[in-house]
């Protein structure tokens, strides 16, 4: 944060720029808003299920979608990482081995509508978030950071929200259904879809993850569902524009006053 007393050459005296200060925001102060959603939790932990990354993969599924309701987001997001939830403990909690490809999209078709042809329920924006190799024990939080910028979901359209994963190279089996993600068996916020070689495709079905965008996590809380999260956006353009005539107007009450 600048001071605003180098700024001004450390002359001034505190009161007038307490003064001068508290004017610039009562200026920009109706339009000062943070732009997006921070960090959001979508679903209502209700149960527990193991797919997609706990044994998804040893019950030889090869394709998971998730879609998100844009009813629940409270306004654009980027999305740089994303979180699932260990239900219960961590004992022998284990995760069956393989590489995951995940990508984000604003989805073709209507929340609760995805179709038996993947790659039909996929947005034109499809964005690769990144490649993961799993296994091992299952961490209380299961994080995924994007290899790139990310994901942008403007929820504004109505369209929901799609998670798109393709599962390959499985290894041998390290626990089957020994631990589950916290779940969401209402359907109101969250869905899935997916395929498993020897038993078929399964769509719009609840059970879907609970899973956080942009989180941040204190002490090994739990967060309740669509609570948001710790954090800060970026001010939106038109709120600089603002801030900085803001500033601009303590500098010319100091000149003023020098004068």
């Amino acid at each position: 944060m600048i001071n605003l007393l180098q700024l001004f050459g450390g002359r001034l005296k505190k009161s007038l720029v307490r003064t001068s200060l508290l004017s610039a925001l009562v200026v920009a102060g109706s339009t000062f808003a943070f732009g997006g959603t921070t960090g959001i939790t979508l679903g209502s932990n209700d149960d527990g299920n193991c797919y997609p990354f706990l044994c998804f993969a040893g019950d030889g599924g090869t394709a998971y979608q998730e879609q998100f309701n844009a009813s629940y987001f409270s306004g654009p997001i980027t999305i740089t990482q994303f979180t699932l939830f260990l239900a219960g403990s961590s004992d022998s909690a284990q995760m069956d081995p393989a590489h995951f490809d995940i990508s984000f999209s604003t989805s073709a078709v209507d929340y609760g509508s995805m179709t038996g042809t993947f790659s039909d329920n996929v947005g034109a924006d499809n964005t690769a978030f990144g490649s993961y190799d799993l296994q091992g024990t299952m961490p209380t939080f299961l994080t995924m950071t994007a290899a790139g910028p990310g994901f942008t979901y403007d929820p504004t359209s109505g369209a929901p929200l799609l998670m798109n994963i393709v599962v390959t190279s499985p290894g041998d089996r390290a626990c089957p259904y020994c631990t589950f993600f916290q779940a969401d068996y209402t359907g109101q916020q969250v869905l899935r879809s997916f395929y498993e070689n020897g038993y078929g495709q399964v769509l719009n079905v609840l059970g879907a993850p609970v899973i956080n965008f942009n989180g941040s996590y204190d002490g090994g809380t739990v967060l309740g569902s669509g609570e948001t999260l710790g954090g800060s956006g970026a001010p939106e353009p038109g709120t600089w524009a603002m801030l900085i005539s803001g500033v601009a107007a303590v500098a010319f009450r100091v000149r003023s006053r020098k004068a």
